[in-house]
């Protein structure tokens, strides 16, 4: 059978490049994009794909392509980009200036976003914000389960087969764009879910890939976010903050003004309901970036010692916000890999020991998880890492809560024969890019060049407890406009 699909997918190709080559690239919108002073060529518009790669008779759906040309006359590999997510389009611009002088960039829409179908409804937007306050009650949880399954099954009912927007399809579509476009190797550059596909491409078209960069690797089985882990990145946050000057409104750690503030949530501030794992839940998230976490804890401890839980109002309404734009069908169905009906992630959750951030996104998400895709059967070789000689680069962060880096240093880098992996101190998820971006791009692109990790790639940062914005200060400011966000 799997000959069979081997087959099928290079006779598919093979067709399409009898349309391909220059002429496939004429019939892409031409335009130009200035960076950093330089004027470079950009093609974009969408290529057609099959919808499923296992049907010689196939119908096809479009994708969005857009693509950033290199001025050299003498290009290396293209660089294809896979962003994050999932639940995110992968239709991206750059401004890295040092890869483009001897890389195209490549991306190619993710299919449940960058095109014709986008996997979301109204209904379970509302659904992901939970029932009465309450996101992590038995009634909420059932309720976002429920609008997930009604949503998959009026998908079928519609004639469409979700099952063909999971991510071995996603990685089909990489390479059949690359047949498409008449690369022979690319190089692939990934972030946090994109670093899913970038390995499992990789094991599934040995040879393709040039050389490899991941930022914030996310190995198979980490579609999860643990308590204890989290734990651990509190405690490292809590061991820079007593090793520096600046104190937060109140006495003793992060750690203890987290425990008192979530202990005393009232259910009201001013006139909106609290929901205390809601809180958690954006605490979280506002983690992923140390600036932001800074801001939050500076919340938490305003809420600890003096009661002020405007903070929280806020971020309440953040998360609110964040769920009423996430792309929650496409989030369900690709990030479904990680199920395993011999593990109960629900139970597991359940028994973790009391902590103090939890994991509630976690039980929220995976208690919702609909038992629709629970009966997708996944090919193993999309489940599990086997080793791989592609030159690899791993770029983790010391502080990073949603892609931790212990996960890449003891689950990745053991099967990455030529991977090499830095850590970046003080460093969490959306840091890894944005916090020393000129340094990124130099080390991004030399890698892609040579295959050689720059002599200190990276500066020692530091994280800055002293919050950038007051956001106690903000939400009462702004009240009025927390009307508009339901």
């Amino acid at each position: 059978m799997q000959n069979i699909k081997t087959i099928t997918i290079l006779v598919l190709a093979l067709a399409f490049q009898t349309v391909g080559g220059q002429n496939s690239w004429d019939k892409l919108k031409h335009g130009k994009i200035r960076i950093n002073g330089n004027s470079y060529k950009t093609y974009q518009g969408s290529i057609e794909v099959p919808e499923n790669y296992d049907a010689k008779d196939s119908k096809l759906i479009p994708l969005s392509l857009y693509i950033i040309k290199s001025n050299s006359t003498k290009r290396q590999e293209p660089v294809f980009f896979l962003d994050g997510g999932p639940g995110a389009s992968n239709i991206k611009k750059t401004g890295n200036h040092y890869l483009l002088e001897h890389h195209d960039f490549v991306c190619v829409g993710y299919r449940g976003i960058d095109g014709a179908v986008k996997l979301t409804s109204k209904k379970l937007c509302r659904a992901a914000r939970g029932l009465n306050h309450q996101i992590l009650s038995e009634k909420s949880i059932k309720n976002f389960k429920n609008e997930l399954t009604q949503y998959f099954v009026s998908l079928e009912k519609q004639g469409m087969d979700y099952r063909l927007y999971r991510v071995p399809n996603v990685i089909h579509d990489i390479d059949y764009v690359r047949h498409h476009l008449g690369y022979q190797q690319i190089n692939l550059l990934s972030i946090s879910y994109g670093t899913r596909l970038a390995l499992l491409y990789d094991l599934k078209f040995p040879g393709v890939v040039k050389r490899s960069v991941m930022v914030g690797a996310n190995p198979p089985k980490h579609f999860i976010w643990w308590s204890s882990m989290n734990e651990k990145i509190i405690a490292k946050y809590d061991e820079l903050y007593q090793n520096q000057p600046f104190r937060y409104k109140g006495p003793g750690s992060i750690k203890q003004a987290m425990e008192k503030a979530f202990a005393q949530v009232p259910k009201k501030w001013s006139l909106f309901r609290l929901d205390p794992e809601k809180i958690r839940m954006a605490v979280f998230m506002m983690m992923y970036d140390r600036d932001m976490a800074a801001i939050a804890f500076d919340a938490v401890f305003k809420a600890a010692y003096r009661k002020d839980y405007s903070g929280f109002c806020a971020m309440q309404k953040f998360y609110n916000y964040m769920s009423s734009r996430n792309v929650w069908g496409d989030m369900f169905i690709k990030g479904s890999i990680d199920y395993d009906p011999d593990v109960d992630f629900v139970a597991q959750l359940a028994q973790e020991a009391e902590s103090t951030l939890g994991s509630a996104y976690s039980k929220f998400l995976w208690g919702a998880m609909p038992e629709i895709l629970k009966s997708i059967s996944i090919p193993r070789e999309y489940k599990n890492i086997r080793k791989t000689p592609t030159e690899t680069l791993v770029i983790s962060g010391s502080l990073d809560i949603s892609t931790p880096s212990d996960y890449a240093t003891n689950e990745l880098m053991p099967f990455l024969i030529n991977g090499k992996q830095v850590v970046l101190e003080n460093s969490s998820h959306a840091d890894l890019i944005n916090k020393q971006i000129e340094n990124y791009r130099k080390t991004v692109a030399s890698y892609f060049d040579s295959g050689i990790l720059r002599d200190n790639a990276f500066d020692r940062d530091q994280v800055e407890f002293k919050p950038k914005k007051n956001l106690n200060l903000l939400t009462k400011i702004l009240y009025p406009f927390l009307f508009l966000i339901k």
